[in-house]
């Protein structure tokens, strides 16, 4: 999802999206002749173990999980950027706090799921505002359990446990939203 900065040819969605987020800033204020402002913030969560953490939380890593209302995360930080370099100084930041641990399969394994968001809102001078979020999720690889090898500690098969059933329901949820279905099993996981 976020590839490698400074390359076009190998640059992942969010980079990219950021850069064109930015660009578009720019141009709705510069046609707008001052009528218009752009403002962005982001907010980054990750989903571990069926509780949602906020990366950009000064103690994100022992406080508790953050609630769900809707489809929104109760409490979260939403951090104000004016650049694509402060942008991808708080991506770096939330991937440094990322839990990851080393399996069979991996070496640095990702063990839970990134949500990053950016929301981009246009404010014109008569009071009137568009907003529009960006929601990309970089999901955590499925790992299946007969390959992880001797080392699967407990900890380690809860996690994986954890990370087969959050995409199994978001595969089911994606399934019944394509066929039309009216029950669609959104709150069987926290990433859904």
């Amino acid at each position: 999802m976020l590839g490698a900065r400074g390359s076009r040819d190998s640059e992942g969605i969010i980079s990219r999206s950021i850069r064109k987020l930015f660009d578009a800033k720019v141009k709705i204020e510069e046609l707008s002749q001052g009528k218009k402002s752009v403002s962005m913030s982001v907010e980054l969560l990750e989903i571990y173990n069926e509780q949602v953490r906020d990366l950009l939380s000064k103690n994100s890593s022992g406080e508790a999980s953050l609630k769900i209302s809707g489809n929104k995360v109760v409490g979260s930080i939403h951090q104000p950027v004016t650049s694509e370099a402060e942008v991808f100084k708080i991506l770096d930041r939330a991937q440094q706090r990322r839990i990851v641990k080393a399996t069979s399969s991996n070496s640095r394994s990702s063990r839970s799921h990134l949500l990053f968001r950016i929301q981009f809102c246009i404010s014109s001078i008569d009071g009137t505002s568009q907003i529009g979020v960006l929601n990309v999720c970089d999901l955590s690889g499925s790992e299946r359990l007969a390959k992880c090898g001797a080392n699967f500690t407990q900890g380690l098969l809860k996690e994986t446990q954890h990370i087969n059933l959050s995409l199994s329901t978001l595969s089911n949820v994606i399934e019944k939203l394509q066929a039309g279905d009216k029950n669609i099993p959104f709150r069987d996981s926290k990433l859904t």
